[in-house]
């Protein structure tokens, strides 16, 4: 070993220095990437935290009639607006039995929400809901992302029939009788048949809050430029958009009624 390097030509100072400042140049690359990324998430964790003070600020300052977690996964928002607005009838919207039955049901500070094992869409009936399989603590999320439509992406699971309402129908009582409504929305994709059921009741809604994307995780599902443009022709102002660029391609939009402080104030 010790005569092959001693019969190796030395290497060129020149060519040693371009190699080293190579490695290092992509070593400092691959670190503006990692923290890049880690700003973007951190960034869109701030965001996500502000809107949500926002939005329980709204329901704190405008007491609603009712409030609405549809598509509830685990009832942590709806807990949180029971206790923000302890007035209101809260009601939450879970499609997927099993959240239900291993979430929601074993909380303790959901006494008086009423929750509804229902899938909120554009008619009143039956429909398929695709539950994507989850299996293990890592998997959480997709415990999180059923939905209306199918996953684009081979993310596998099971379609299961279940009850579906408008929003319209289900809260025809409250309407009749003028409530106000305050909404928080993740339906993974479906937003959009939301807001075709809920044409009267968005109406009478003073604020809310639903996720949108900017790529087509869900097989037919609007994107977050169409969503954005359909609820603002009915009537409200997009106060924030958490969308973060690097982070991720799904975000959290915030919607005020124009007619807000008419809705609030009770001036009707």
């Amino acid at each position: 070993m010790a005569s092959a390097m001693a019969q190796s030509p030395p290497a060129d100072n020149a060519d040693v220095d371009i190699d080293v400042h190579r490695r290092e140049n992509r070593l400092r690359q691959r670190r503006v990437k990692i923290l890049t990324t880690r700003d973007s998430w951190a960034v869109l964790a701030r965001k996500d935290d502000i809107l949500r003070q926002t939005l329980d600020g709204i329901a704190v300052a405008t007491n609603p009639d009712v409030i609405c977690d549809i598509g509830c996964f685990n009832g942590e928002e709806i807990a949180r607006f029971h206790r923000l607005v302890p007035s209101a009838s809260c009601y939450a919207f879970e499609a997927n039995k099993r959240n239900i039955d291993n979430y929601i049901n074993a909380r303790s500070d959901l006494e008086g929400v009423v929750v509804n094992n229902v899938a909120v869409a554009d008619y009143d009936g039956e429909i398929e809901f695709n539950i994507l399989n989850a299996e293990g603590e890592q998997e959480d999320w997709r415990r999180a992302a059923g939905s209306l439509n199918e996953r684009t992406d081979g993310v596998g699971g099971e379609k299961v029939s279940v009850r579906c309402t408008r929003l319209d129908t289900h809260f025809a009582s409250q309407l009749n009788d003028n409530c106000t409504f305050l909404l928080w929305i993740d339906v993974e994709g479906a937003l959009d048949r939301v807001i075709a059921g809920g044409q009267k009741l968005l109406s009478r809604t003073i604020a809310f809050r639903a996720e949108v994307e900017r790529h087509q995780f869900w097989a037919g599902q609007k994107l977050a430029h169409e969503t954005i443009s359909a609820i603002e022709n009915l009537g409200f102002i997009l106060v924030a958009d958490s969308y973060t660029e690097d982070a991720f391609a799904q975000s959290d939009v915030l919607f005020v009624n124009k007619n807000w402080l008419k809705l609030a104030s009770r001036d009707e």
